[in-house]
């Protein structure tokens, strides 16, 4: 199947406007959240990070988090224990 250039240029053209609809689809969603509820979604990615080394070398990389208010640090920190044992309990289930 051959495409032509005016076609190539179209479909460029659509992909591009269909990745900036969702580009501006999810900062809206995530302009509208909470930053208790962005804290609590970084800490859980995060925690799916950190999970493998963890696993590994008993350490974790240190993210700072420091800038955020005290009840962003808490859900963060509940968010990210929660996860850990979410996975250390999957992990657990496959043996």
């Amino acid at each position: 199947m051959k495409i032509t250039k005016a076609q190539l240029k179209q479909i460029i053209k659509e992909e591009l406007s269909n990745t900036m609809t969702e580009y501006f689809t999810t900062v809206d969603a995530l302009s509208s959240m909470k930053a208790t509820d962005l804290a609590a979604e970084k800490g859980r990615a995060h925690a799916q990070d950190d999970y493998p080394k963890l696993q590994a070398t008993g350490d974790v990389e240190h993210h700072d988090i420091s800038e955020m208010s005290r009840e962003e640090q808490e859900a963060y920190g509940e968010a990210w224990g929660r996860e850990i044992a979410r996975l250390q309990q999957k992990a657990a289930d496959r043996k």
